[in-house]
């Protein structure tokens, strides 16, 4: 996966995706399935870092090395 490829896209688009990925981490994170604590982790470093990458690829569009972190 190539994050130069996603510079193109507008704001909607980037919040779209952003979004999309948040929601099918989200997803498995509140399953009740037991026992998963690494995976739980795993979901909230992921969710965290989404959420902090966002709000800087929202300012700068065609920043790379946020997009490729989001990647």
């Amino acid at each position: 996966m190539n994050p130069e490829y996603t510079c193109t896209l507008g704001a909607y688009q980037t919040a779209s995706g952003i979004t999309d990925i948040l929601v099918h981490v989200i997803e498995r994170y509140f399953t009740n399935t037991r026992h998963v604590e690494t995976t739980d982790r795993v979901c909230e470093a992921i969710m965290t870092s989404v959420i902090t990458e966002a709000s800087k690829v929202m300012a700068n569009l065609q920043d790379y090395e946020t997009r490729a972190n989001i990647m």
